[in-house]
């Protein structure tokens, strides 16, 4: 068994869910896998082999804030927020998806700023992006000022300056020199996109809010802004917003910008040269900005893609060159597509998207009022077109887009969390109503999961929210996990759901209703409405004949397939929040608000609901939030609640032991009888795992943001599955000893713990379906015959319309071939004719070439002999050179010599100056050594006195302390004190001790540098002694003296081995000390066992007086027992009171009367009865008296230890300062000696 558990472990295999909250939240990695975050979890998703592998994450991550990849360098970039707060920067290797690095702000430059207080906190980055070549790493913030650019291979950073503050906006000034005091710090600086150019890495761009674009410039130091253009002030309009950008693949550096009014604006060096208006067609005329918003932009081939608000991707290109050049528009959108899977646009008429994708571009109006004209002739446009798209309200936004390395595929995000890619291959010859979506990753819940629950027998889970109104049922194969059945109730909200064993029906509480509904293919069916309102929790038995439902405070028990109320349990003073049955469902166990954990016998409860509760757990002021059966010998339960604490209780439900969860408040518990494992789930979002029997140690997996709102086992106890208020589904497998503990590996059926086999694969199909489908199957072969007869006839057709189309095309090639050879005749004709021409002009120009160069050839003998003299006349000017350099060397030298004999004669006058200025030094040197002697015998006089003074004061005070200590230690012995409190102060005490053992090492270590100081010192002297000795060696008088001068100081070091000697009494002295301490906190131990056995007497104390109160809560049952018998035998007394006209009848009455209320044994035993009730009587009040008199005695004695305690603590520590001060003094002036 130790084997097995330390080979446990937990992994991650499945999630369902997406962060859509993260900017560009699905990207891809490489051709086939993408990237997305899920919770604390970022998974690698491979699209083919819908296989998902997770990063390794840290474990102190509260939240992933951004993301952003590069497919060239195979990275992916993480910004977390740890739970200090701290940002941070993971870099992983998208192939391994191990981290290789961490970048923190924390490496950041500081930032410029006069005023320190203005620095900023902790900023949390949600945006990332990298440049073109990966080598930097762009980091912002949405919310607060913070731009960081990072270098990904030594991790240096730089960060953006805080803009100064204005009196006056100055946006609407733009500058290319870098200069940033033109610009104010206003709303309009905060960043909402930001990228990198790829035409320049050096070179950032953002928009911000208010419409405003921005260029910086990064360097080492800094980042420096380049220019700010307010695109609102250029078309003249003030309420347009500006979401995303992207640069566009061209040599004009074009930047695509897509804004709130659903236009996209295409900048050349600042200025729009284009305004695409995607949003044209479609829309209504008074449809919000928001639905016409554009919020991606990613740029493909020589033009750009779009996705809105509306769901629409809009494929948009670059026209021509001649066109562009003879003043027509730049870009048009040539598609539009809406973002629907394959199933859902089979329906979809395909005349709309012919409609739509007719939008164009058109050039920028150059006045305000042509834009206003332009833009009102657009609205009526959009209120045309919105009469043919009726449905497209009901579409959902597009939240991020992204485009594979090799351009052939396009994934879009919805904000319903699902991810469809698009194929780009055949874009240019496709039309937009022939391109479908498929779904890469299904959708989740869009808001916290209110609960969810696993099929024993089938490989499926179903989820229910109340913020989405939905019920979703998963299927959870290892191979192909999926998501199945999607049911939206927006009538009415679900708040709980449970599987039956079998996996076709579903049990859901509504807020109005609790359903029971039939699983089918791809759809739920509601088979029974039950009037229980605000259902939140449900769970089937384990053989599901029946459900158990909470409303509030009362559970009832509904058969599964008769649907009648089996029982009603009452019991509950709170809300009942958790539901668990016994494996043989013979009991239900519940726990609810008000503390309470009750067993339910079902078999009596079906009879009799009010005697069916059995054992019970009840403590007052505590919350169970769930409870789990512990299948092992012995039975119990495991609960958790709101005060972030784990329980377990025994068989007869008393609390065997409980652990604090460390401040975190446990939401759910489940209980693994293969590996004798208990899960519990945290409000941050953790897994715990604790070992059975519990011990308190556990080990705790991330995996979701929020807090985990349910968890369940499957059947065979070998996956683990969660659900958060995040929204997501985690899957975990369970590996205990080698190998994982699965059994769902069969392809085609599983086997629940009952021992019945189902099939896997059955589904339930309603037979007004099958009969559609049939009839849907006899109409579609009927299209195919209909279809294949058109097809074969317009075949026909066809073929003769070619064979004409050929002969014609044949007339028409005999035609033009032969016009081709009377023109090839006639070329032929002009090349005879050119060809004469151009040998008559090559005869030409050779004789004028001929004759050219017999000039050449005389024109250069004539400059020979030019340069021949001119070399002879600068031979001879060189010989006059040499011959008054020879004159002026001649010079230099004997004005060379006599300066030097000047320096020589300069140098000996300095020399002997030197040597007497050394004489005077000396005699100077002499003066000072014998004052120094003097000086130092006094001092060391004075001092002497004053170590026998102190020392004398000391002894005094160490003796009276001592004396002191032994009243001390006599007054302790009568001092009795409570165990918390002895053991608190002590712990202080010894707290202190080790203070002051640290104090007197740091002293140690200070004498220790003294005595080093005063090293240095001494071989400083003597290294001026041997400079002194080495200049002087020819004088006699000054070397005796330096001898004497050596033997002062060999006597200044034996004095200081002599004053150490004398301080070794002291620190023997204060070793005493020490001891006589210890010796005190040996005595104060002894006391402590001794108020153990207070203690324990105390504990009796309360053992009897609990049962007493046992006693008097039997007595008080008996009472209630008693008057009930009071209540019915009236009652039959009444029935005989009206009998009393019948004489038999009354007998009838009286002898069944005493028959039921009288018994012989009771009559005999009354008189026995009665002494014993005095003698219980008696005994109890002498108990309650003595029980009271304890209480009284050990609060007065209690008051007196801590009097006394609080005393003796405030004299040792008194103490223990003065002996401290006497250390410091003493080890001062011993150093102070040594060194002087």
């Amino acid at each position: 068994m130790g084997d097995r558990a330390s080979s446990f472990s937990i992994s991650r295999r499945t999630v369902f869910g997406l962060d859509i909250g993260i900017r560009d939240a699905v990207q891809y990695i490489d051709h086939g896998s993408v990237v997305y975050c899920a919770g604390k979890s970022t998974v690698a998703y491979d699209v083919a082999g819908e296989t998902q592998k997770f990063l390794q994450i840290s474990r102190n991550v509260r939240e992933i804030t951004a993301i952003a990849t590069h497919v060239a360098t195979c990275t992916i970039a993480l910004a977390t927020l740890d739970d200090d707060g701290a940002q941070s920067i993971a870099i992983y290797d998208a192939q391994s998806l191990k981290r290789e690095k961490v970048m923190t702000r924390s490496d950041v430059k500081p930032r410029r700023v006069a005023d320190a207080s203005t620095a900023p906190d902790a900023i949390g980055f949600d945006g990332l992006a990298f440049s073109k070549d990966g080598a930097s790493l762009l980091a912002y913030s949405t919310t607060e000022h913070a731009l960081v650019v990072w270098s990904v291979r030594d991790g240096t950073s730089v960060e953006l300056p805080r803009p100064r503050q204005f009196s006056s906006g100055a946006d609407s000034t733009t500058s290319r020199d870098g200069d940033t005091s033109q610009f104010a710090s206003n709303a309009h600086t905060q960043i909402t996109h930001a990228l990198f150019s790829p035409h320049e890495d050096d070179v950032v761009s953002a928009v911000c809010v208010g419409g405003v674009f921005r260029t910086y410039r990064v360097n080492e130091t800094t980042i420096k802004l380049l220019s700010a253009t307010p695109l609102n002030e250029l078309v003249k309009d003030v309420g347009r917003e500006v979401a995303a950008h992207a640069w566009l693949h061209n040599d004009d550096k074009h930047v695509a910008v897509g804004t709130s009014t659903g236009e996209v604006l295409i900048l050349e060096h600042g200025a729009i040269v284009c305004v695409l208006n995607v949003a044209r067609q479609g829309a209504s005329s008074d449809e919000g900005c928001a639905r016409r918003a554009v919020g991606c932009v990613r740029a493909y081939k020589n033009g750009f893609i779009v996705g809105d608000a509306r769901g629409r991707v809009s494929i948009v290109e670059r026209c021509a060159r001649k066109r562009t050049k003879d003043g027509g528009v730049l870009y048009k959108c040539v598609k539009t597509l809406i973002a629907l899977e394959t199933k859902d646009i089979d329906a979809y008429d395909a005349s709309n998207m012919h409609s739509a994708s007719l939008a164009c571009a058109e050039p920028v109006p150059n006045d305000a009022a042509s834009y206003a004209r332009d833009n009102a002739d657009e609205d009526r446009d959009d209120t045309n077109a919105s009469s043919q798209d009726t449905d497209e309200n009901h579409h959902h936004s597009i939240v991020a887009l992204d485009i594979s390395p090799s351009g052939d595929n396009l994934m879009c995000t919805l904000d319903d969390k699902r991810a469809l890619a698009l194929s780009l291959a055949n874009v240019d010859i496709m039309r937009a109503d022939e391109m479908r979506f498929t779904r890469v990753l299904a959708g989740a819940h869009l808001g916290a999961i209110s609960s969810a629950d696993v099929c024993a027998r089938k490989s499926i889970i179903a989820t229910v929210s109340a913020t989405d109104h939905t019920v979703r049922i998963w299927t959870v194969t290892a191979d192909t996990p999926s998501l199945d059945v999607v049911v939206r109730c927006p009538d009415a909200a679900p708040l709980s759901v449970a599987l039956h064993p079998s996996g076709w029906i579903a049990c859901v509480g509504f807020t109005d209703k609790l359903r029971l509904m039939h699983i089918l293919n791809n759809d739920l069916r509601v088979v029974k409405e039950l009037p229980f309102k605000a259902c939140r929790v449900c769970e089937f038995a384990k053989g599901g004949h029946c459900v158990a439902a909470a409303v509030g405070a009362v559970v009832y028990v509904v058969h599964a397939f008769t649907f009648e109320t089996l029982a009603t349990l009452r019991g509950h003073c709170g809300k009942v929040k958790s539901i668990v049955w016994r494996d043989d469902d013979s009991t239900l166990i519940t726990s609810g608000q008000d503390g309470a954990i009750y067993a339910w016998d079902m078999r009596t409860a079906m009879h009799d609901g009010e005697n069916a509760r059995g054992l019970e757990h009840v403590r007052k002021g505590r919350r169970y939030d769930a409870v789990a059966a512990l299948r092992r010998r012995g039975g119990g339960l495991v609960a958790c609640g709101d005060d972030s604490t784990l329980t377990e209780l025994d068989d007869e439900f008393n609390v065997v032991r409980g652990f604090s969860s460390d401040g975190v408040k446990l939401t759910h518990v489940a209980y693994a009888a293969m590996t004798h494992r208990v899960f519990a789930a945290t409000a941050n979002g953790g897994v715990r795992a604790y070992k059975t029997p519990l011990t308190g140690e556990f080990i705790e997996y991330a995996g979701h943001v929020g807090a985990v709102t349910m968890m369940r086992l499957s059947a065979d106890e070998a996956s683990l599955y969660t659900v958060g208020e995040d929204g997501c589904v985690f899957a975990y497998d369970i590996r205990d000893g080698t190998a994982t503990v699965n059994a769902r590996n069969s392809t085609s059926k599983c086997k629940g713990h009952h021992g019945v086999a189902f099939a896997r694969d059955e589904v339930l199909v309603m037979r007004g379906d099958l009969d559609e489908s049939r009839q849907r199957i006899a109409e579609l072969q009927t299209q195919i015959k209909e279809v294949t007869l058109h097809a074969q006839y317009q075949l026909r057709l066809k073929t003769a319309e070619m064979n004409d189309r050929v002969k014609t095309v044949e007339d028409e090639c005999e035609r033009r071939f032969s016009m081709e050879r009377r023109r090839v005749a006639e070329l032929e004709r002009e090349r005879d004719d050119l060809t004469r021409a151009a040998r008559q002009d090559i005869e030409d120009m050779n004789e004028a070439h001929a004759k050219a160069l017999a000039d050449a050839e005389e024109e250069y003998a004539r400059k020979m002999f030019a340069e021949v003299e001119r070399f002879a006349s600068l031979e001879a000017s060189s010989a006059a050179a040499a011959d008054a350099w020879t004159a002026l060397q001649a010079r230099m030298t004997n004005a060379h010599e006599e300066s030097e004999r000047t320096l020589k004669q300069e140098c000996a006058m300095k020399v002997q100056a030197l040597r007497d200025t050394i004489t005077v030094l000396e005699r100077e040197c002499d003066a000072q050594r014998e004052e120094f002697a003097t000086l130092r015998r006094v001092m060391e006089d004075t001092v002497h006195e004053e170590i026998e003074q102190l020392k004398a004061s000391y002894e005094a005070r160490i003796k009276r302390e001592h004396d002191a200590g032994l009243v001390l230690r006599g007054e302790n012995g009568v001092a009795k004190t409570k165990y918390a409190l002895v053991k608190q102060h002590e712990d202080a005490r010894l707290q202190e001790i080790a203070q002051l053992k640290a104090d007197a090492e740091s002293e140690a270590r200070a004498r220790a540098e003294r005595d080093a100081e005063a090293e240095r010192l001494r071989e400083r002297i003597r290294t001026h002694e041997r400079t002194l000795d080495a200049k002087n060696t020819s004088l006699a008088d000054a070397h005796t003296e330096l001898t004497r001068a050596e033997k002062h100081i060999a006597v200044l070091a034996q004095e200081v081995v002599a004053l150490r000697e004398q301080q070794t009494p002291l620190r023997a002295r204060a070793r005493e000390l020490e001891r006589d301490i210890e010796t005190t906190h040996e005595e104060l131990s002894r006391y402590y066992d001794a108020n153990s056995a207070l203690v324990r007497q105390v504990r009796d104390a309360k053992a009897q007086r609990d049962g007493l109160q046992r006693d008097i809560v039997r007595t008080r049952k008996r009472g209630a027992d008693t008057a009930d018998v009071v209540k019915r035998f009236q009652r039959d007394l009444h029935d005989c009171a009206n009998c009393i006209q019948d004489a038999k009848t009354l007998k009838e009455r009286v002898v069944t009367m005493y028959r039921t209320y009288v018994d012989d044994a009771d009559i005999i035993a009354d008189s026995e009865s009665g002494v014993r009730t005095s003698e219980e009587k008696r005994q109890r009040d002498h108990l309650e008296k003595t029980v009271g008199a304890l209480k009284r005695q050990l609060a007065s004695d209690a008051d007196s230890r801590r009097v006394e305690f609080h005393r003796i603590m405030r004299e040792n520590q008194r103490l223990m300062r003065e002996v401290e001060a006497l250390r410091v003094k003493s080890f001062d002036g011993v150093v102070v000696t040594a060194v002087k």
